[in-house]
């Protein structure tokens, strides 16, 4: 038995073009212009290894990161969300430690000092703009000590009560200045205190959130830095309410004390003025550098010194020679004793 198939000679051209078709395409899925198709679809972002290698999609992958040289796993970089942060500094405000001299980052920059450049030099510390962070109480009867008498200004204060009272109603009460002395002493470990240096102060007063910012040379002399109004107390009655007529203005005075330390005193306020000046700072820098190693590595044989001039701003108050701490009546027989005044909440900085 002979079985013959029928196959007209249109069927076969319909299956030829078919096979062609089919041959083109699996030659341009296999061709560079399909894998550049391909790479063009994964997306450019980056993450980054526990050695700081960064790696990228791989398009032959199917888009997966590449793989650590260390063996990590990729993370993703941190990146600068401006919705976030509120400021920001640029390369002239950071400083840099290059062999013990400090310089702004963007001088280092154009200086060439941080190595890449020819000069060897190698970062040993890069910080941000120096500063400390320091708050007070506010005001309580454990941590200020009144100076609103002659005996207490004396060191008198431990004298019995009617001893002290003979004393002050035999000398005369007008004293320079009436204040409270803030005791604990306030420790900074970031900003180095120097007599006569300059820096800047940020201080908020009590729940305020603008800061009230000055620029002071530190020394043994009182500056005032900050300062806010409270409603004077003017009575007490029997069941605690208070009734109030007017308003005090408390001032926040810094100094240095024999140990360089901040000293804090607070002052009753009268009128009050922005005063300006204008301070120089100096510091020590490299004139000369000598070549110590074949691998560029120097050191500084001379020094020089380069100063500039900075504009100071600070509040100067004229005393209201009223005692920050008060008595007010309380009932029919009774008295007590205010204290009304806030703390501050500070940021310093050497300038």
């Amino acid at each position: 038995m002979e079985i013959k198939f029928n196959f007209e000679k249109k069927h076969f051209a319909i299956f030829a073009i078919v096979l062609i078709i089919a041959g083109f395409s699996f030659v341009f899925a296999q061709s560079p212009s399909g894998a550049t198709a391909n790479a063009d679809a994964c997306t450019k972002d980056a993450r980054i290894c526990e050695d700081g290698t960064v790696v990228e999609r791989n398009p032959a992958t199917n888009c997966e990161f590449n793989a650590c040289p260390d063996g990590s796993t990729p993370t993703a970089i941190p990146t600068w969300e401006n919705e976030t942060h509120s400021a920001w500094h640029d390369a002239s405000e950071i400083r840099v430690n290059i062999n013990d001299i400090y310089y702004s980052l963007q001088t280092a920059i154009d200086a060439g000092l941080l190595g890449g450049g020819g000069s060897g030099d190698v970062i040993n510390n890069i910080v941000g703009i120096i500063r400390d962070r320091f708050d007070t109480e506010n005001a309580n009867e454990a941590d200020f000590k009144k100076i609103c008498t002659r005996t207490e200004r004396d060191g008198a204060s431990e004298a019995p009560r009617l001893l002290r009272r003979i004393i002050e109603d035999r000398l005369p009460q007008d004293i320079a200045e009436k204040y409270a002395e803030y005791n604990p002493v306030v420790n900074l470990e970031k900003v180095e205190i120097v007599n006569g240096d300059l820096y800047e102060f940020s201080c908020t007063y009590g729940e305020e959130t603008t800061p009230q910012v000055s620029r002071i040379s530190l020394d043994g002399n009182y500056t005032l830095i900050a300062k806010g109004t409270e409603s004077h107390v003017s009575n007490i009655n029997l069941w605690g309410s208070r009734t109030y007529l007017g308003a005090d203005t408390f001032g926040w005075y810094v100094k240095l004390n024999e140990d360089n330390k901040l000293k804090f005193i607070v002052e009753t306020e009268g009128a009050c003025r922005t005063q300006t000046s204008t301070q120089q700072a100096c510091r020590k820098v490299c004139a000369e550098w000598e070549i110590i190693s074949s691998f560029g590595a120097r050191q500084c044989i001379r020094y020089k010194q380069e100063c500039s001039s900075f504009a100071t701003s600070a509040n100067v108050c004229e005393p209201a020679n009223t005692c920050p701490v008060y008595t007010v009546p309380q009932g029919f027989v009774r008295q007590q004793t205010i204290y009304a005044w806030k703390g501050i909440d500070c940021t310093i900085e050497k300038i």
